[in-house]
């Protein structure tokens, strides 16, 4: 804390008259600066609306395509899963290889290849 105050100083301010064709032509300064200010506030959003409206009618237009996809790829899911329905069924009607190895089995024991001939059994014996 300083031991001595510096005594302030009061600033009395100076009002001068101000003459009221100044005033009016400020206030008209001002108001046109406004509305200028309004007519491109008024082109910025109309230029945002135009594309805005674009960009919504362009993913408008994406989605379409991608939903015509979707259901196309649905469409060949259904078809593919039909087919292969199809072909279980199929080879469900065909021999499974526990046939085919008792088939084989069984042509191996009787071989006619291997079997011999009664001439021969005669001739044996």
């Amino acid at each position: 804390m300083p031991l001595f105050k510096k005594k302030q100083q009061s600033v009395i301010p100076i009002i001068t008259p101000i003459e009221p064709t100044y005033t009016i032509q400020g206030i008209q300064h001002r108001v046109e600066l406004l509305l200028q200010a309004e007519k491109k506030l008024g082109n910025r959003i109309t230029i945002f609306e135009t594309n805005t409206n674009d960009l919504v009618e362009n993913n408008t237009n994406r989605l379409l395509v991608v939903r015509n996809e979707l259901t196309e790829i649905a469409k060949e899911h259904k078809s593919l899963k039909e087919r292969f329905a199809s072909i279980v069924r199929t080879l469900s009607l065909t021999a499974k290889k526990e046939d085919y190895e008792k088939t084989k089995r069984l042509i191996d024991q009787y071989d006619p290849a291997d079997m011999i001939t009664r001439e021969e059994f005669e001739r044996l014996l």
